[in-house]
């Protein structure tokens, strides 16, 4: 084995470890069980494998380039579905602050129906700031945007869900 090739196994190696439990926490929250989110696991650590020679030497450049690998991986077998009760309770809250509601379990099923109105692109631009943590730039490497465009994005989604998700305030003009 050749001296590049050792040293491009090491990096990914190392970035696998550094970032596998948030790559496992971004799946499952986007599949509907525990064992689908396993499978995109593996299956995203046998492409991002494949495609090693491709992985940016930069640890944030890396980290980002396997997010992209494992949105990918989701998007080829259509488990999107939301399953992130923590992550919806973090947006609820943040709509909260926008948009005053009272804190309940109805709020969560009614925000999660408002971010599943939205249009896929939007909903899951919400869920990687809101949800996962993701700056808008960070989201934006994700999703392969630009920036400004991905920023222009999530405001008219936040319109959006403020729209959908409502409160008597908004509704009564005040």
């Amino acid at each position: 084995m050749t001296r590049h090739r050792r040293n491009r196994d090491s990096l990914f190696d190392r970035i696998i470890s550094d970032n596998e439990r948030d790559l496992l926490a971004y799946l499952q929250r986007r599949t509907t069980n525990g064992a689908d989110a396993a499978d995109a696991f593996g299956e995203m650590l046998l492409i991002a494998w494949k495609q090693r020679t491709k992985l940016p030497s930069d640890p944030v450049a890396a980290r980002m380039w396997l997010f992209v690998v494992a949105r990918n991986v989701l998007q080829n077998h259509r488990r999107s579905a939301i399953r992130a009760s923590e992550g919806l309770r973090r947006l609820a809250e943040t709509m909260r602050t926008l948009v005053p509601q009272p804190d309940d379990a109805d709020d969560v099923i009614m925000l999660r129906a408002a971010v599943e109105q939205l249009p896929a692109a939007d909903a899951e631009l919400v869920k990687l700031v809101y949800w996962d943590g993701f700056t808008s730039a960070e989201a934006a490497t994700i999703l392969d945007l630009n920036p400004s465009t991905c920023r222009s994005r999530l405001a008219r989604a936040l319109r959006e869900l403020r729209s959908t998700y409502g409160s008597p305030e908004s509704e009564t003009g005040a």
